[in-house]
């Protein structure tokens, strides 16, 4: 989805989380906050 986006000329950061599942340990405070940095950058 990532690359489809920045194609698109679309604002994209990726970020990997080595050894999170997609739910459960991988939302955690520290991500939330790296995602909220993005959207009050981005929108």
């Amino acid at each position: 989805m990532a690359a489809k986006r920045a194609q698109a000329d679309i604002p994209t950061r990726l970020i990997k989380v080595e050894g999170a599942e997609h739910e459960g340990t991988f939302w955690s405070g520290k991500l939330f906050g790296i995602i909220a940095d993005y959207l009050k950058q981005t929108l």
